[in-house]
């Protein structure tokens, strides 16, 4: 049994809506597999970027899909809901379809303060009211 199935049977349409963005967001971005993964593991805090990340070190829901951010994927998604995205791309340019509306990825504040996205080699930790990163 799938845990969005699951989540289903128990859950009003509401309480699906950020698993429901993550996956329309993955198909947006071709890619073949979705996967959600609650992680009980508790983590150190020895060694982190700030002492305000104490409190992140676990438990977690990690959400996952085979595909891949582009770099202006990244430009992008620091920008949500900002209207530039939803300008047409140059000539010859082909349209990202990550953050392309601006909407899907924001549902992830109602899980987390603090979401963070890994692509190839690049971390991404999205704190936008700068309460748990120092500037």
């Amino acid at each position: 049994r799938s845990l969005v199935r699951d989540m289903a049977e128990s859950a009003s349409p509401a309480d699906l809506t950020t698993f429901k963005e993550l996956i329309q967001n993955a198909d947006d971005a071709q890619a073949s597999v979705v996967n959600f993964v609650w992680d009980w593991r508790q983590f150190g805090t020895q060694s982190l970027m700030s002492p305000e990340m104490a409190r992140w070190q676990g438990p977690c829901l990690w959400a996952h899909n085979d595909a891949s951010f582009a770099p202006q994927d990244f430009e992008h998604i620091t920008h949500l809901g900002a209207m530039r995205k939803l300008s047409r791309p140059a000539a010859g340019a082909a349209a990202s379809q990550i953050g392309r509306f601006g909407l899907g990825f924001n549902s992830v504040y109602n899980l987390t303060d603090l979401p963070s996205i890994l692509s190839h080699d690049v971390v991404l930790f999205l704190d936008p009211h700068v309460r748990h990163l120092r500037a």
